[in-house]
C-alpha cells in the first residue's frame, strides 16, 4: 500500500495518511490513498508520495491553491478535499516546529505509554485551523474534518487507526517497517515495541471477547487498554506482536460468514 523505498521522512507522512483513510473495505482504502497519492504528484512530489516531506515544510497548505485544485473532487467515504488540507495543514506545522513526527511522539514521552500517547494526540491536534469537528448535520457534507486523522482516547473511542500506525513506524520485521529507528532523536527516549498499546478493531473485540481477555461490551479506550495489559503479561517485550494475524484472520473469517 505504501512504497517501501520511500525515504523515512516521507514514509512516515505517507503512511500516516494512509492509516487515516484505513477505514472500509479494503478495496476501497487502497483506491483512495492511490488516487490521493497520484493527485499529489502535480505538485512535484514523485510517484508514491517522494518529496512530500519537504514539500510540506516549504509549503502553507491552506493557502495553496495549487493543492486545491489537485485535490478537487477526492473523497473517501466521509473524507473530503477539505479534510486533507486540513491534515496537511498540521503535518507542515508539526515539521516546521519539531522535525518530525517520531520527534512529536519522542517530546511527549511519559512513564505511562498511554499518557504519552495521548499527549502526542493533544499536540497534533492542537495544530489544527478551525473547528476539531464538522457539524455532520448540516445540508452539505463537508467532512469529518482533519482531527479524524487523530481521533482521541478523550473522546473513548478505540484510537485503532493511529495506534495500528504508530505500530508500524515502531515494531520491526517482516509485517512492520519500524520506520521510526531511522528517523528517531538519539537525545530523547526511543520508541520502543513494548510500550506500545493495542489497535482494536471489530475483529479484534470479538476475538479478546470470545477469550474473555476484554470484559467491556463494546469497543472503547477502556478495551484498548485491558487488551494490552494482557498481552504485556504474554510479552511484556512486544505486546502487539500478534496484532496483524488476528486481525487478518478476523478479516477473513467475517467474509466468509
Amino acid at each position: 500500500m505504501v512504497d517501501a523505498s520511500l525515504p523515512p521522512e516521507d514514509f512516515e507522512i505517507v503512511s500516516f495518511l494512509v492509516a487515516g483513510l484505513s477505514y472500509g473495505r479494503v478495496e476501497q482504502i487502497l483506491r483512495s490513498s492511490e488516487k490521493l497519492l497520484r493527485r499529489l504528484e502535480s505538485l512535484g512530489m514523485g510517484a508514491g508520495g517522494r518529496g512530500i516531506a519537504r514539500w510540506l515544510l516549504e509549503a502553507n497548505p491552506e493557502r495553496d491553491p495549487g493543492l486545491s485544485r489537485a485535490l478537487a473532487g477526492w473523497v473517501h467515504r466521509f473524507n473530503t478535499r477539505a479534510d486533507m488540507i486540513g491534515v496537511m495543514g498540521f503535518l507542515s506545522r508539526t515539521l516546521r516546529e519539531d522535525g518530525s513526527l517520531c520527534r512529536s511522539y519522542q517530546l511527549d514521552f511519559e512513564d505511562d505509554p498511554a499518557e504519552q500517547f495521548q499527549r502526542f494526540v493533544d499536540r497534533l491536534r492542537s495544530r489544527i485551523v478551525g473547528p476539531l469537528r464538522k457539524g455532520v448535520r448540516s445540508r452539505t457534507w463537508k467532512g469529518a474534518g482533519p482531527a479524524w486523522f487523530v481521533p482521541t482516547p478523550a473522546d473513548l473511542g478505540t484510537c485503532k487507526r493511529l495506534l495500528m500506525w504508530l505500530r508500524w513506524m515502531v515494531r520491526h520485521d517482516a509485517i512492520d517497517p519500524g520506520t521510526w529507528r531511522k528517523l528517531a532523536d538519539p537525545t530523547l527516549p526511543l520508541p520502543v515495541p513494548a510500550r506500545l498499546l493495542w489497535p482494536v478493531d471489530t475483529h479484534i473485540f470479538r476475538w479478546a471477547k470470545q477469550r474473555r481477555l476484554i470484559t467491556r461490551t463494546s469497543p472503547s479506550w477502556k478495551s484498548t487498554l485491558e487488551l494490552t495489559h494482557a498481552f504485556r503479561v504474554l510479552r511484556p517485550e512486544d505486546p502487539v506482536r500478534y496484532d496483524f494475524a488476528i486481525c487478518h484472520q478476523g478479516m477473513a473469517n467475517f467474509r466468509q460468514r
